[in-house]
């Protein structure tokens, strides 16, 4: 028998036949898809560089929202992108401070697009656009124009950094009794303490209390008032507002948050420790009752104490320095003739060469919150306590956030240009005390502009 055998030619051209369309499929998606991802991609960087450039503007003077939207809406056109039935966008900002630093303005930029991206080969299967939308949003922390000191216009500061509320001197934030006069120039005082009986200025045979002046020769008067974080009932018989100023005392005023330790610790510039020989000592870092020896001079610079700054009469003079407490508190007593003052800002060689030596412009003395003698002014080792007579001039900021300070003296003591923020503050002894707020000569945190992109 002969048998016959079914052809099978022709087969392999319905399996090329399917294998051509699988092949033209994946070449759309290739053709196609690549299409769509290229004008993803390219969008995602025109509304970046939108956002960037929205954020440049108004911190290049843009003020209303038609100037900065304008300048991101230019960038996207200059992109190839304009506004047409395919392509839709939008540029926008807010004020919004979050996560910027304290001192700084925020605004949020955020630009949007969406674009219609036509599909050639995926029509076949009913694709025939893609929408693209991409977004992208800058934040842009802008500093003050003026450098601006902590607690801005107050001379005199009392974080109550350590809870209870007063538990420093006398248990109190603020603190002036017995035959203390405060005059202060151009300044005020606040307390952060929410209880009012934190706060205490009363008069000893009408000798006492505080004073608050205009500025020196402003006109018209530059005052500013006693103000504080709690309600009314501080205790206020000695506060008077004298020469053209009027008050009135603020209550109820929100506590800013306390300045943090500076960062990076300018101690971390020398290695080792110093000793003076002779009556001039220089930079570095000293162990020991500071002035050592018979030291009454002090080169320009940067002074890292890791025990007493101790003064009992005697003299020190120094020009462009600043004095860190590294461990311990600082405390002078007796009848002394000190000239100590702060590097300025004022672009002069005398600070460029102070500064080079470590010294921290507008500030005098610096108490970290991790000096382990906090607060405690009562031992011999804690606190900032400046007393005693003789002719003391000061310049600068003492930076003593979670430190007890108190400043008194036995006879006049001149206006000295300076700031104090303690844990808390208290001022005694039977002599006036001049203190003028002047920001020129004042510690300013530095405060930078950034622009950065968060989406």
């Amino acid at each position: 028998m002969i048998t016959k055998r079914t052809s099978e030619k022709g087969q392999a051209i319905v399996l090329i036949a399917f294998a051509i369309i699988g092949i033209l499929g994946l070449v759309a998606l290739a053709m196609d898809g690549g299409q769509a991802f290229a004008d993803r991609r390219q969008a995602q960087n025109a509304v970046d560089s939108a956002a960037y450039a929205s954020a440049l503007a108004w911190l290049n003077g843009a003020v209303d929202e038609d100037d900065y939207q304008a300048a991101g809406i230019a960038l996207l056109t200059g992109n190839g992108y304009i506004e047409t039935n395919t392509t839709t966008r939008s540029v926008t900002g807010i004020a919004n401070n979050a996560d910027c630093p304290t001192g700084t303005t925020g605004m949020v930029f955020t630009a949007n697009m969406r674009t219609i991206v036509k599909m050639w080969f995926a029509q076949i299967i009913g694709v025939g656009e893609v929408n693209n939308t991409v977004t992208a949003v800058s934040r842009v922390c802008k500093a003050p124009p003026v450098r601006t000191p902590y607690y801005p216009n107050d001379a005199v500061s009392a974080t109550g950094f350590y809870p209870p509320a007063c538990n420093g001197a006398s248990d109190k934030t603020l603190l002036v009794t017995g035959n203390a006069a405060v005059n202060i120039y151009g300044g005020g005082m606040y307390s952060s303490s929410s209880d009012p009986d934190c706060v205490k200025i009363t008069l000893s045979g009408g000798t006492g209390g505080v004073q608050l002046h205009p500025s020196p020769g402003s006109s018209p008067p530059v005052c500013a008032p006693l103000s504080m974080a709690s309600d009314s009932g501080a205790t206020l018989s000695g506060l008077s507002y004298v020469d053209g100023c009027t008050g009135p005392t603020q209550y109820n005023q929100a506590p800013p948050p306390p300045p943090e330790d500076i960062a990076p610790n300018p101690c971390s510039r020398f290695t080792g420790t110093t000793t003076a020989s002779g009556s001039t000592a220089t930079p570095g870092i000293y162990e020991g009752d500071f002035p050592p020896g018979s030291v009454t001079n002090l080169d320009p610079g940067l002074y890292c104490l890791k025990d007493n700054f101790k003064m009992a009469g005697g003299s020190l003079s120094g020009d462009g320095v600043t004095f860190v407490l590294l461990e311990s508190g600082a405390h002078w007593t007796g009848s002394m003739t000190v000239d100590l003052k702060a590097a300025t800002y004022e672009d002069t060689p005398a600070n460029q060469a102070a500064t080079a030596a470590g010294a921290i412009p507008g500030l005098l003395i610096y108490s970290p919150i991790a000096n382990p003698s906090n607060p405690d002014i009562s031992s011999s080792k804690g606190g900032i306590a400046l007393e005693g007579g003789g002719s003391v001039e000061l310049q600068g900021t003492i930076l003593a956030v979670a430190t007890d300070c108190r400043y008194a003296g036995n006879t006049g003591i001149p206006q000295n240009k300076m700031q104090w923020i303690c844990n808390t503050w208290q001022a005694t002894g039977d002599a006036p005390i001049s203190i003028v707020y002047d920001p020129s000569v004042l510690y300013t945190p530095p405060v930078e502009t950034t622009i950065s992109l968060i989406k």
